[in-house]
């Protein structure tokens, strides 16, 4: 009984610096914002890097969750860029269905006069992912992971299936709604809640904080570069990517192919070798 009360305690406390941790950081980059100083958002984006490293150890050490959930899946850089590339893909194509004139963006629009191109860059290509992904997939991946390691730990189960669905669904929420409460534009909350439901898949499946970063940075700046008349360069971007999807699909099919191939030889391999066995028994 103890033993149980003691567990509830622990959950709640986790919980409860996930929230503290998830305001501290949101607020440093709405203060970042209101400075519109290339050099605040440096120092800004520094320090909360270094308090979200803090705050993976200090939890890391409590072991509340998995190690493994502290740690990116292995994949190589050719198909991490894939990845990246077929994320943004569909987001674009998912995202232009709904409406682009929200209050968010003509927020945007408005914090971009009189700045500079460089601290525009800054505050929508390198603060908004960096801090935003830290926020909705680091921080709220651990506390909600946290929150329902206690009823993995019951069930006894390395899979906590609870927690990740759970993740899914709030950050991909949240996300969408954090992007829309500030302007009171609830009805265009769609093509933002597309945003978070992907990063949230991708993060998921890779548990690769710098990979979201990658998808969220390139959105933005496509974004920005676009509200600023440098339509050219967005295509440009968007057709390597496109040209970097046909490559790298066609070398998997190819793969796919000798793979299937092979293994096709060593079907052959195995039944000559038990029909030769059969026949030596006889």
């Amino acid at each position: 009984m103890i033993k149980e009360i003691k567990n509830i305690f622990n959950s709640i406390g986790f919980i409860t610096l996930g929230i503290i941790t998830f305001i501290l950081f949101l607020e440093m980059k709405f203060f970042a914002d209101n400075l519109k100083s290339t050099l605040v958002h440096i120092l800004i984006i520094s320090m909360v890097i270094a308090l979200y490293i803090l705050y993976k150890a200090f939890n890391k050490k409590k072991n509340q969750i998995a190690n493994k959930y502290y740690k990116s899946i292995s994949i190589p850089l050719y198909s991490k860029i894939y990845i990246v590339c077929i994320a943004i893909y569909i987001q674009t194509l998912i995202s232009s269905k709904f409406s682009s004139d929200t209050a968010n963006q003509r927020l945007n629009e408005k914090h971009d006069e009189g700045l500079s191109m460089d601290t525009i860059l800054t505050s929508g290509s390198l603060t908004a992912p960096i801090i935003e992904e830290i926020i909705f997939r680091g921080v709220l991946f651990i506390t909600i992971l946290s929150a329902s390691s206690y009823f993995k730990n019951k069930t006894k189960n390395p899979n906590d299936k609870l927690g990740l669905i759970s993740f899914f669904i709030f950050s991909s929420l949240l996300f969408g709604f954090v992007h829309v409460a500030k302007g009171n534009d609830i009805e265009n909350i769609w093509g933002y809640l597309v945003s978070g439901i992907i990063l949230s898949l991708v993060f998921v499946f890779t548990r690769d904080i710098k990979l979201v970063i990658a998808i969220h940075m390139i959105g933005n700046t496509c974004s920005i570069l676009g509200r600023q008349d440098y339509e050219n360069i967005v295509y440009l971007i968007g057709f390597m990517m496109i040209i970097y999807i046909f490559v790298y699909t066609v070398w998997l099919l190819y793969k796919k192919e000798n793979v299937i191939s092979n293994y096709g030889d060593y079907l052959e391999y195995k039944f000559k070798k038990y029909k030769a066995r059969k026949k030596l028994k006889t």
